[in-house]
């Protein structure tokens, strides 16, 4: 049976709503479309090939030869507290470090 958040071709109205947590960066625009915008516009700048599904962004880095060298997510979602819009991100593939310093390098490129 399928229910109403698994029916095919369903599309989220909006970001999907989190409790905060470690990995949620708040920002201090209310409108979610435009953080999403915002990270589509950053993201080829820093060389990072994304797949967007809904609210997420799915990227990836590559090496010279092809090869993937980092998988990360990043999520525009609802916090519980009235009007507060968050990016979770989240490590997939690759090393502690270089995602650290490529994220905060792309959250700090977004005009947030």
């Amino acid at each position: 049976m399928l229910t109403p958040s698994k029916r095919k071709g369903c599309t989220r109205d909006g970001p999907r709503k989190l409790r905060a947590h470690y990995n949620v960066t708040m920002t201090t625009l209310l409108n979610p479309d435009h953080i999403l915008n915002e990270l589509t516009r950053v993201l080829p700048m820093k060389n990072v090939d994304y797949v967007q599904k809904g609210y997420t962004l799915k990227c990836k880095t590559q090496s010279d030869f092809g090869k993937v060298t980092m998988q990360f997510e990043l999520e525009v979602c609802q916090l519980n507290k009235p009007d507060v819009v968050g990016i979770r991100r989240q490590r997939l593939k690759g090393d502690a470090w270089v995602y650290k310093r490529l994220v905060e390098d792309i959250l700090s490129s977004c005009r947030m």
